[in-house]
């Protein structure tokens, strides 16, 4: 029987040219504008990029799809944590950390939300600080931590609050 390998190199290619093209036509002119703002453009492309809202969003728009996506980032791990909590080989200095990462998140989903409310009723200054608090829980925890190839939750909590900050540059 023939066995084929491929090279390492040929696979990084296929990768890299199956990945979504966010410089193309399909990420709007208005997202490539909003993100320009940002001090890596490119992040905020690959971060909302992929969201049909963002090719017509604004500023407030653009934020508002940034906080779901930070909800959503942040619900998948915090289910990831929850998941490893219950590992029976867990030791009791792993199961205290899980702990306590678990009671950060639940934490973090009112401030999340707060931040929303703020944000559609025209205080983005005021949601914007909440933000501030709720990067605790993912720059404790998850050190880098993705749901998949997406975005981490402090990466994507800072773009919300970037375009906040552009709503509202006190």
């Amino acid at each position: 029987m023939t066995r084929y390998t491929a090279h390492p190199l040929l696979l990084l290619l296929l990768l890299l040219s199956a990945a979504p093209d966010h410089s193309s036509a399909a990420v709007s002119d208005s997202l490539k504008d909003a993100c320009a703002k940002f001090v890596y453009p490119d992040f905020c492309l690959k971060a909302l990029g992929d969201d049909p809202r963002s090719a017509t969003a604004d500023f407030h728009g653009l934020a508002l799809i940034s906080l779901d996506l930070s909800v959503a980032s942040a619900n998948a791990i915090s289910s990831g944590y929850a998941q490893q909590r219950r590992e029976p080989s867990l030791d009791a200095a792993a199961k205290n950390s899980l702990d306590g990462c678990l009671l950060l998140y639940q934490n973090n989903f009112p401030l999340l939300d707060y931040a929303r409310k703020f944000l559609e009723g025209g205080q983005p200054g005021v949601g914007r600080e909440l933000l501030d608090q709720a990067m605790w829980a993912p720059v404790k925890c998850d050190g880098g931590i993705k749901d998949g190839d997406k975005a981490n939750v402090a990466d994507l909590i800072l773009l919300a609050r970037r375009f906040m900050e552009l709503l509202d540059p006190q």
